[in-house]
């Protein structure tokens, strides 16, 4: 299990940099079958960890990763109080968390180039094809 939501963690950490709108249209499909992870999400170490790892899938520039890693932060801030939030019920949870997720990469979009939108989508589609291999 805990590797599980690493690895979706992993997945949405690069889908919301890849996934910006290229992603985020393919974020569409993806929030439709993403589950809100159940460890506590992004600690500051792994912002650098998903900001490195959207660096090198889409060879961000300096100046696009000094953007993103806010957007990154504040999903992180946002998911935190989503998961404390004790008045929701899972699906409520869920559907927030989808929301979060897909702000996070119309967030990003259009910060990448076409070709990083183009790479993104195609990460995205296949994390998507990923969980729900190992959901089926």
């Amino acid at each position: 299990m805990k590797s599980i939501c690493k690895r979706l963690f992993s997945l949405l950490a690069a889908a919301s940099l890849f996934a910006v709108v290229p992603f985020a249209h393919a974020a569409d499909a993806v929030a439709s079958t993403t589950e809100m992870p159940t460890k506590t999400h992004k600690s500051p170490a792994m912002h650098q960890t998903s900001l490195k790892h959207l660096r090198t899938e889409l060879s961000l520039t300096d100046d696009q990763a000094t953007k993103i890693k806010p957007i990154l932060k504040d999903e992180s801030v946002k998911i935190k109080a989503l998961k404390a939030d004790v008045t929701l019920s899972d699906d409520q949870k869920k559907a927030k968390y989808q929301e979060i997720i897909k702000s996070t990469h119309d967030q990003i979009t259009p910060l990448l180039t076409a070709d990083q939108q183009q790479k993104f989508s195609e990460v995205k589609a296949a994390s998507t094809g990923s969980k729900k291999k190992t959901t089926a």
